[in-house]
């Protein structure tokens, strides 16, 4: 593999955590602040839905963030066989099986990346539209 391959490779997975770790952060953030809000707020009854599913949301983000997480970690400890195996020249019926194993962690890892973002991102609409709700005379008049 060229040099300048690995490099992007090592530059893309770090890129992935990263940005793992930022969502996850954002939607613990995002919880702290809902917890704040509970204790000033009276929310009317759409505002108090739309405030429940984004702490819902934030939740189902933090959870997916500890997925996409060990998905990761147990698509580096498959990959990591796959080139051992591969480096001792054993052509087993057991690197096929890993090297699909280890694809098939690497797709679910961007799936699940995928939905932790789209989570948060529903979480943040709704937080906004029922502060909305909360401060709208504060806000609009």
């Amino acid at each position: 593999m060229p040099d300048s391959l690995i490099r992007w490779e090592k530059t893309r997975r770090d890129a992935l955590g990263s940005a793992i770790a930022l969502v996850f952060g954002l939607s613990s953030g995002a919880i702290a602040y809902c917890g704040s809000l509970l204790e000033h707020a009276s929310f009317n009854l759409l505002g108090a839905r739309l405030f429940v599913l984004a702490v819902i949301a934030f939740l189902f983000s933090l959870l997916l963030s500890v997925m996409v997480t060990v998905t990761r970690l147990y698509d580096f400890r498959f990959t990591v066989r796959v080139i051992k195996l591969r480096e001792s020249g054993d052509n087993s019926v057991e690197l096929p099986r890993l090297r699909h194993i280890a694809n098939h962690l690497g797709k679910w890892t961007w799936m699940l990346f995928c939905t932790q973002i789209f989570a948060f991102l529903i979480g943040a609409v709704m937080l906004m539209v029922s502060i909305g709700c909360l401060y709208h005379q504060k806000l609009f008049l």
